[in-house]
């Protein structure tokens, strides 16, 4: 019986290879999960920004197209002005007027039914609507709402059509006329950035719409 015993066992040697083989595939079957989670987050993190990046387009040019004309103005319903407040040394920005505001530029317990918005954008900071009400009265630049678009919004170029020369210019700043004023381009091309991938997407400035009062 006992040396039976023996005959059956696993020596010290035995044991130590199996614990050894069976630590490998323990390590490797680790390492392949872990290789599979990071997979699937950078999956996600992928989704996350297409997602965004389709939302923000989205909202912009659904916003725009809904831009109507101010009988203040009487002009475009997309053109260049300065926000109340700002200096009239600083840069004009691409403003244009809403009948009613979108569900991301209403404030709580609050509701506007014409607001006046303008395209304002910082580099490292994103792209933002700067919007107030046309009922309330703005004395100074406190009085304009700040509401940020997206985050991940790294450059603006401004598309302008030549039909002199039937071709497209992209330029990195607004164009001006004869008469020094800003141009307002005909497309928007913006640069999203979200960790090392980059995404351009075209945003149309839609042409004049039908004359309605905002005021």
């Amino acid at each position: 019986m006992i040396s039976k015993l023996r005959i059956n066992a696993f020596t010290l040697i035995e044991v130590l290879i199996a614990l050894t083989i069976g630590g490998m595939l323990l390590t490797a079957i680790s390492v392949y999960l872990v290789s599979l989670a990071n997979i699937w987050f950078i999956r996600g993190d992928d989704q996350y920004f297409n997602q965004h990046v389709e939302g923000v387009a989205y909202f912009l040019n659904h916003t725009l197209k809904n831009a109507v004309i101010s009988h203040k103005t009487e002009v475009a319903s997309i053109y260049w002005d300065t926000p109340p407040g700002y200096s009239e040394f600083e840069d004009p920005l691409l403003t244009f007027h809403l009948k009613e505001a979108p569900a991301l530029l209403i404030l709580p317990d609050s509701q506007f039914t014409a607001i006046t918005c303008h395209l304002y954008f910082e580099k490292g900071d994103g792209i933002f609507i700067l919007w107030y009400s046309n009922h309330k009265k703005i004395e100074n630049s406190d009085d304009v709402q700040r509401t940020l678009v997206s985050p991940l919004l790294n450059n603006i170029h401004y598309c302008y059509y030549k039909p002199d020369d039937d071709k497209w210019g992209l330029y990195n700043t607004p164009q001006k006329g004869l008469n020094q004023k800003m141009i307002t381009p005909d497309f928007l091309l913006l640069d999203f950035e979200y960790e090392g991938e980059i995404r351009e997407v075209p945003l149309e400035i839609p042409k004049t719409n039908r004359k309605i009062s905002v005021l």
